[in-house]
């Protein structure tokens, strides 16, 4: 097929598809370079051919001087050039320390920015068939799971040239003069992904001429694969979970962690990565402390990326780090004159039966039953309800975590009568006129 063609055959490509349709609005990551060059002509393809809008962002980081503003003028000139909306972000990182990860997050930030502004409906990222190979080497030299050879798969963003093999892209630049910016910072192998590209993957092509194909099938079992370990994450997950809020904490059924080492693999993995938000690799180093937690005689914990992993009884317990020092504070006795909020609580007059969404620990009470001061305080040796059972003998019944025993506020009138042990004990009032809410702390 000759050169002038390729752009057209990919674009009635996206358009039979579905990947790019009518009346879109796309904001194409414009670099300079002959990757995002080839996706801008070929987005102009696409716009002769169907009603779309094309819009170009770029971000100067200023890591390469005067390189880096001639590259920002060029990417202006030929926005210009073809009447194309352009958007550009001058930024200077002063402290270089995970400067890629702050780069990274000013990007998404000012990209996020303009889509929201100007109401687009995708951005567009010059990825192409090389960069995917690319991506699942590094993953596997770095360590990964199988999410890692999945290679480049986000849904949220367009890669119209995903498909497309860099040879193919330069030939079609060179083949129509079209001029492109060149990165010489690309050709450093003092950088892994560069070693990758310009050592590792040529000598690999020497060993198999289809190496694209080779990795395309890996990825796509791996997808496969994936699809199955989220089915199985999902049936463990509501099989032992027993309780769960919104990403702040998890109890699982203990037997969770006497599955066979490959389930808890697949479920850890996934866990993590689903749940936790947490980056891949993380969960293979925690796996056998977790593991070990069950052998424990009495409660240990874990602390791992924010999150607190323990045991006790017949329970396995995730929790979000600083939701445990909110809801369970160390804090000395609060005394409470009269209903006024502080630190640990708020007090509103009971209007109407419905509960805020936000107050999931209150008790309703009837002020002129109550004997002030109140105390809010922690458990104290030979604390009793209604001055029978023992609260430490009630602890125990209700399995609850040691852990939690010493942090669980109690509330007790002027009298030492107990009147509140949050998800423990509550003292009933009829005509409740009051209602305490135990926030925690803020």
């Amino acid at each position: 097929m000759a050169d002038k063609d390729i752009l057209k055959k990919i674009a009635k490509d996206l358009i039979e598809k579905k990947i790019i349709k009518e009346n879109l609005k796309i904001l194409l990551g414009l670099s300079g370079g002959p990757d995002s060059i080839f996706c801008l002509y070929l987005l102009l393809k696409l716009k002769q051919m169907i009603p779309i809008e094309v819009f170009c962002v770029h971000v100067n980081y200023n890591l390469r001087g005067k390189d880096s503003v001639e590259d920002m003028e060029f990417c202006s000139n030929i926005c210009q050039t073809y009447d194309i909306p352009f958007f550009v972000k001058d930024v200077r990182i002063e402290d270089k320390k995970g400067i890629q990860e702050k780069a990274r997050n000013i990007r998404i930030d000012f990209f996020d920015e303009v889509m929201d502004k100007h109401d687009i409906n995708f951005l567009a990222l010059a990825h192409n068939r090389d960069d995917n190979i690319e991506t699942i080497l590094f993953n596997i030299i770095r360590g990964t799971g199988i999410n890692g050879i999945t290679g480049i798969d986000d849904k949220s963003i367009l890669r119209p040239i995903l498909n497309v093999e860099k040879e193919t892209i330069l030939k079609y630049l060179k083949s129509n003069k079209i001029v492109y910016r060149d990165d010489f910072s690309n050709k450093k192998t003092v950088y892994t992904r560069n070693t990758i590209r310009h050592k590792i993957i040529p000598e690999m092509k020497e060993i198999n001429p289809s190496l694209y194909n080779a990795f395309e099938n890996l990825s796509l079992s791996a997808k496969e694969h994936r699809k199955v370990a989220k089915d199985n994450f999902h049936n463990l997950f509501e099989e032992y979970r027993k309780d769960s809020h919104d990403k702040e904490y998890f109890v699982f059924d203990l037997k969770l962690l006497s599955e066979p080492v490959e389930r808890l693999n697949i479920f850890f993995e996934m866990f993590f990565r689903e749940e936790l938000k947490i980056k891949e690799g993380v969960y293979r180093n925690a796996l056998s402390e977790l593991l070990d937690l069950k052998e424990k005689s009495s409660c240990k914990k874990r602390e791992l990326k924010g999150y607190l992993f323990f045991t006790d009884y017949d329970r396995f317990y995730i929790l979000k780090e600083d939701r445990f020092e909110k809801y369970f504070p160390d804090f000395n006795d609060i005394k409470i004159e009269k209903p006024v909020d502080n630190e640990c609580i708020r007090f509103e007059t009971i209007e109407e039966e419905k509960v805020p969404e936000d107050a999931d620990i209150y008790i309703d009470l009837k002020e002129s039953d109550l004997i002030f001061p109140l105390v809010l305080r922690h458990r104290k040796n030979g604390d009793r309800i209604s001055g029978k059972k023992l609260l430490k003998k009630i602890f125990i019944d209700e399995k609850i975590n040691k852990l939690f025993r010493d942090r669980i506020p109690v509330l007790e009138d002027a009298q030492g009568n107990i009147i509140w042990v949050p998800g423990v004990y509550t003292r009933k009032y009829s005509k409740a006129n009051i209602r305490l809410f135990y926030i925690g702390r803020k």
